[in-house]
């Protein structure tokens, strides 16, 4: 992925990148990008890795899909002109809530996996109620 630790760079990346599909689509298509991806990369002895292929957009949907959510309410507590305190204990919940789920639905491995990860980078500021700053109950409260 783009970069493994920033989930919404992968999420931008693979959002826009899947307004692309009909121009990967044509340019597969075109003899030389083929052949491109049938050439040996010199560095490493290789094939190329090819064009996204059907499955491919599948899965990037799947992982738009659910990160788009994580955006969206990064957004949403980013905000600058509106009082967003209130929100942050709702929000914290959710995406509790979207990796438990993620975590239980064995029908991706691949998202499953993800998911697992960020629960440990979740647990690392939100899993333990004693280190959570009170401010953040303090604005929900008195809102």
């Amino acid at each position: 992925m783009d970069v493994p630790t920033r989930w919404n760079s992968t999420y931008t990346m693979l959002f826009v990148a899947y307004k692309f599909k009909k121009v990967f689509g044509r340019m597969a298509e075109n003899a030389q990008f083929v052949e491109y991806f049938e050439e040996v990369d010199g560095s490493e002895k290789k094939k190329r890795v090819g064009p996204p292929m059907e499955k491919d957009w599948e899965k990037a949907q799947v992982f738009v899909n659910f990160l788009k959510r994580f955006h969206d309410i990064t957004l949403q507590l980013s905000a600058t002109k509106k009082t967003t305190s209130p929100l942050i204990w709702e929000e914290i919940v959710a995406m509790r809530m979207i990796i438990d789920e993620t975590i239980l639905d064995t029908t991706d491995p691949s998202l499953q996996e993800v998911a697992k990860r960020m629960e440990s980078k979740f647990n690392k500021y939100w899993g333990n109620l004693e280190k959570v700053n009170k401010l953040v109950f303090l604005g929900t409260v008195i809102a």
